[in-house]
């Protein structure tokens, strides 16, 4: 992480467009301005606890859920909270 920070600091650029420049970047043109675009990653949910010291008879340590299909992170997040709070209630 220091070594990508430093390389971001030298080229003046945010550590988070340096990144994205290293992982394929794209460039998208809309109208006469050129900008970068960058997604969010995949949220990961811990959605269940288990294991020897959880309150709870379940033998897994725990759950996670990953949302990869969703088309935004907002519809993966919601998905995700929409899947603890059904589990939850049932």
């Amino acid at each position: 992480m220091a070594a990508a920070r430093a390389e971001a600091a030298s080229k003046g650029e945010p550590l988070y467009q340096h990144i994205a420049s290293l992982y394929g970047g794209r460039i998208s043109a809309q109208g006469s301005e050129t900008r970068a675009l960058y997604t969010l990653p995949t949220p990961m949910m811990n959605i269940l606890n288990g294991g020897a010291h959880a309150d709870t008879s379940v033998d897994f340590q725990e759950f996670m859920v990953m949302p990869v299909g969703a088309a935004s992170f907002e519809e993966a997040l919601r998905t995700g909270a929409e899947i603890f709070h059904a589990l939850r209630a049932s």
